[in-house]
């Protein structure tokens, strides 16, 4: 596998390889065990995500996928893209990204924090003389273009806010600092700079 499967709605998703079809197993019910394949279709803004794109992360908010195309086979220097699928019409969505020319290329990991609207993006840089060596990147999932619509139960009233206008996607760079003390070699500092991915 290339790409991590999903469940949504008792069903179990994989990607087709390097496709964008997907293969749809049913978990429960009636027809359990029911094997399909489900097609997908870009928006008539923008294309579907390139199928030379050897790896996917994936975040499953509510009947919303993003997902992250990272490590291009044909050119290994090609910025990865950040997409956004519609579960219900399967409709695909790009979000052009604007982190800076440090991107997570290598291990990437994609992953939602705990009762809070927030995800983060981590991975190793793409560019060799890279000193950090690896980046993480702080996600607000309460843009609009997002466009998740949950509860979070128990979370801070401080968190729970705009961050930004309709049209814009926020990240935030948080920087990893690497020390000579193995004690201190994970440790975190938050930086300001805010970067942004708009829907095209």
């Amino acid at each position: 596998l290339f790409c991590d499967p999903f469940i949504f709605r008792n069903r179990l998703y994989l990607f087709n390889r390097f496709g964008t079809s997907l293969l749809c197993i049913a978990i429960s019910g009636s027809d359990r065990a029911e094997v399909r394949i489900l097609n997908t279709y870009p928006d008539g803004k923008s294309d579907r995500p390139n199928n030379r794109y050897a790896n996917r992360c994936l975040l499953l908010l509510d009947e919303i996928l993003l997902v992250y195309c990272h490590q291009r086979l044909d050119k290994p220097d090609e910025e990865p893209q950040l997409w956004k699928l519609e579960l219900g019409p399967m409709k695909w969505h790009r979000l052009q990204l604007l982190l800076n020319h440090h991107l997570p290329m290598g291990r990437v990991c994609l992953r939602q924090a705990a009762f809070e609207p927030t995800a983060f993006l981590h991975g190793e840089c793409g560019r060799s003389t890279c000193q950090e060596k690896a980046h993480l990147y702080q996600i607000s999932l309460e843009q609009e273009c997002v466009k998740v619509h949950i509860c979070f139960l128990g979370a801070p009233q401080s968190i729970i806010k705009p961050v930004c206008s309709a049209e814009t996607f926020a990240i935030k760079k948080i920087s990893l600092q690497h020390s000579t003390n193995p004690l201190l070699e994970h440790r975190l500092t938050f930086y300001s700079e805010m970067y942004v991915c708009v829907p095209l």
